[in-house]
């Protein structure tokens, strides 16, 4: 796994790990770090880092209690250990990750210029798709955020989007991985259900 692929894959534990209320996104100096929402009471600290020995950005991952003290009730008690809990475990498998990337703001390990073409294409170069393990017939979401599109590569339909455009990507994708056996097999039974719905 590259270290780029890691850091999705950080993004994705914090993500999930926390019912999305907490994530890991660009900060205001293009630096990561985690959003967190107002009722979490544990939060996941995560930093890149220089290390002056390799020049590398190392990341640091901490947890860190968010309310201050004060009396609170059993339930409310229960609530914050549970969530310590969660958050200590999340915390440890971020550390085991290792990330440590060539560069720290925004995490811009290559720069490279393309021009789009008239229908809108663009060619990503054979380096880029061999270092984040992209390649033909693969799936890549496309998001944009702060008028900045980011693409990478996906495996699953992600949670909510079930829009025809996903669902016919992975479709696609699946198909060209099956055997030939089980393709015909599918072609047949989608050729009967179409001449169904025309007979019907």
């Amino acid at each position: 796994m590259t270290n780029l692929e890691k850091l999705y894959r950080a993004r994705e534990l914090i993500e999930s790990r926390t019912g999305g209320r907490q994530q890991l996104a660009l900060g205001w100096d293009g630096m990561p770090a985690v959003r967190i929402e107002d009722p979490c009471m544990v939060g996941v600290y995560f930093a890149l880092i220089k290390n002056m020995l390799t020049g590398m950005y190392d990341s640091r991952v901490k947890g860190y209690i968010r309310t201050c003290g004060g009396y609170r009730p059993g339930a409310r008690m229960k609530d914050l250990t549970e969530e310590c809990a969660q958050i200590a475990s999340l915390v440890l498998d971020l550390e085991k990750m290792e990330i440590s990337v060539t560069t720290g703001r925004g995490v811009v390990e290559k720069r490279i210029y393309k021009l789009m073409d008239a229908k809108g294409r663009v060619l990503i170069p054979k380096e880029l798709r061999v270092e984040t393990g992209i390649g033909y017939g693969d799936i890549v979401a496309l998001e944009i955020a702060d008028g900045k599109v980011t693409l990478r590569k996906v495996t699953v339909i992600e949670p909510g989007d079930q829009s025809p455009e996903t669902v016919e990507a992975f479709v696609r994708a699946a198909f060209r991985t099956m055997p030939d056996r089980l393709r015909l097999s599918l072609i047949s039974d989608l050729s009967g259900l179409l001449n169904e719905e025309k007979t019907g």
